[in-house]
């Protein structure tokens, strides 16, 4: 193989396996994101990977760990409160998701959507 082209093959195999190490770390802040307390080095260690190597990854991929961990959240967040049958309050809802409380939870969802969360919902039940 020329050296163009082994540079080739060997950037393509580093942003496969960013792409599947960043799959596999999305999985499991996936299974996790009611912990409060969820950080990277608790992400890599479970991959058994270093940090440094867990945020590069991410950058292959274009959005940061954190970035992702605060919209999963905030998404887990809005799909509990346009749940029909939800028997917590917004307050609880936000809390579950690791928001400081519910105005934490409406400034997420207004910088992400331009919204509130309760216009969100709203607006996303008359679409469908």
């Amino acid at each position: 193989m020329t050296g163009s082209r082994l540079t080739v093959v060997a950037r393509l195999t580093c942003v496969s396996y960013a792409l599947a190490l960043t799959g596999a770390a999305q999985r499991l802040v996936d299974e996790h994101l009611e912990h409060r307390t969820l950080t990277p080095e608790q992400v890599a260690q479970a991959l058994n990977i270093s940090t440094r190597t867990l945020y590069r990854a991410f950058a292959v991929n274009g959005e940061p760990l954190m970035a992702y961990v605060r919209r999963r959240r905030l998404e887990r967040a809005l799909a509990d409160l346009a749940d029909p049958q939800r028997c917590l309050n917004v307050a609880e809802i936000a809390a579950r998701w690791g928001f400081a409380d519910s105005s934490h939870l409406a400034r997420a969802c207004r910088g992400k959507y331009g919204q509130t969360p309760t216009e969100y919902v709203r607006a996303q039940a008359s679409a469908a």
